[in-house]
């Protein structure tokens, strides 16, 4: 009797120990839930529509406007002045200069005292335009540009020492010849090679030249398909 008694309060202790068991266990899964954080909701076939709004702010913007630049006539003349005297054609020539000089003795040329000289030299003769006196007038509401130059002139006349050439030679009694005649030479033979020059038409195809590259010049900056172009020279 003592040993079933003994059974029973084993039994009894343990069915209570378990019961407490579980109320711990049940405890602790509760208060673990009530921390977790809600569950999602399930996606729906159909994505959401998100809604997202943007608190605006006025803000002054710089947005760069690109200008057409305005080609005005004195813009044209600018760029043309700036080329200053353009040398618009080139002559080359082959002169011979000649020499002669006789010594006047009491009133008389005596011919023993003549001495004279006869050479040649190479050069060239330029000539062109001076660009900074071109005027130029654009009329936007006519639709014309006129344009004004200076006629071509002689630049220079260019010897080449190294082609000095003596095809004779003579000094008279008393009468060397000088530093001072060969000077007075080469003068003369650059003023005819000038004049030589100017009647084989170099000051007119140097305007010619000159025409077609201002013209060019102007083409580039105007639409001569919309703008009647006139062409003097003075």
């Amino acid at each position: 009797m003592k040993h079933k008694k003994t059974v029973y309060l084993v039994l009894f202790a343990l069915i209570t120990l378990a019961i407490v068991t579980m109320l711990i266990v049940w405890a602790a899964g509760r208060n673990h839930t009530e921390t977790l954080a809600a569950p999602m909701p399930a996606m729906s076939d159909a994505e959401p529509e998100i809604r997202v709004v943007y608190k605006e702010k006025e803000v002054e913007k710089m947005v760069p406007v690109e200008v057409e630049k305005v080609i005005t006539g004195s813009i044209i003349q600018d760029g043309l002045n700036d080329m200053g005297f353009l040398v618009t054609e080139e002559y080359w020539f082959t002169e011979v200069m000649s020499f002669s000089s006789v010594k006047n003795i009491l009133g008389f040329d005596w011919g023993i005292t003549e001495s004279n000289f006869l050479a040649s030299y190479d050069g060239s003769v330029t000539a062109g335009v001076d660009f900074t006196a071109i005027e130029i007038a654009k009329d936007d509401v006519l639709m014309t540009v006129d344009i004004t130059v200076p006629s071509a002139v002689i630049q220079n006349v260019t010897i080449d020492n190294d082609s000095f050439e003596v095809y004779s030679e003579k000094e008279g009694l008393g009468n060397p010849i000088s530093i001072k005649d060969y000077n007075i030479s080469v003068i003369t033979l650059k003023e005819g090679a000038s004049q030589k020059a100017v009647e084989r038409g170099v000051l007119k195809r140097a305007d010619g030249n000159a025409e077609k590259l201002i013209r060019d010049f102007v083409s580039s900056l105007v639409d001569t398909s919309q703008y009647a172009v006139t062409y003097q020279t003075v």
